[in-house]
């Protein structure tokens, strides 16, 4: 025990003998250093633990702090996931509308037009016009016919008027009623009338005058004369 005292005895001297301060020099060229070298600041300083700190309970803020960046993340993360999830609407199928049918238009009853025509001879001829497109608007006998002769049935266009037309047929010196058939599509015209026998008498081709509810093309009617057994 004594010499351990002796000992600090020693060391005690010593150190009071010697310097208590550094030198001028030494504390100058250190000042100068750590303003040439600045310290930076650790930006995970907050995280770590004060080595030197005293340890008063388990709780530190440094274990505070790292417990919030997690929740943080993890809030992050599910935000992300339920931003980024398609929504589940549901599909609505294109809805179907249906276009109404279209029923084809019923065609027009077929009107009949009488008319009475005259030849050169004085003989009246009866005549019946059967119309089927809708569009006739009036029958009318005549003019009479100054052309060539003629054997069959044709029509053609009033010089005055693009809406009338002249049905043109062969003469019968018979007085039997004579029907003119016009079809539903304006296309064709049927004159009909029975053969008339023992015909003695010639004459003129006769005529009768159709007027239309608009303008309509001789040239692309189909224009036919038929004749039945008497």
């Amino acid at each position: 025990m004594t010499g351990s005292n002796d000992l600090d005895r020693m060391l005690a001297s010593y150190l009071e003998e010697g310097p208590r301060r550094a030198p001028e020099r030494a504390v100058d060229a250190a000042l100068t250093f750590a303003a040439a070298h600045p310290r930076r600041r650790d930006p995970l300083l907050p995280l770590k633990p004060d080595v030197m700190a005293r340890r008063s309970s388990m709780f530190s803020p440094q274990l505070a702090w790292a417990a919030l960046i997690v929740v943080l993340a993890l809030g992050a993360v599910a935000a992300f996931a339920i931003g980024s999830r398609p929504s589940e609407q549901p599909v609505v199928p294109p809805s179907v509308v249906e276009s109404p049918s279209i029923s084809p238009s019923p065609n027009p009853s077929p009107r009949l037009f009488s008319v009475v025509v005259t030849d050169e001879h004085e003989a009246d001829h009866p005549v019946d016009v059967i119309d089927e497109s809708g569009r006739l608007v009036a029958v009318d006998p005549g003019p009479p016919y100054t052309g060539p002769e003629m054997g069959e049935a044709a029509a053609s266009n009033d010089p005055g008027s693009d809406t009338r037309l002249f049905v043109t047929w062969a003469f019968s010196g018979c007085d039997d009623p004579t029907s003119i058939t016009i079809d539903a599509t304006l296309s064709g015209i049927v004159v009909e009338r029975p053969e008339c026998q023992g015909d003695a008498l010639g004459g003129n081709p006769h005529q009768v005058t159709l007027t239309f509810d608009g303008p309509v093309d001789a040239a692309t009617l189909d224009v036919q004369l038929v004749e039945t057994p008497g």
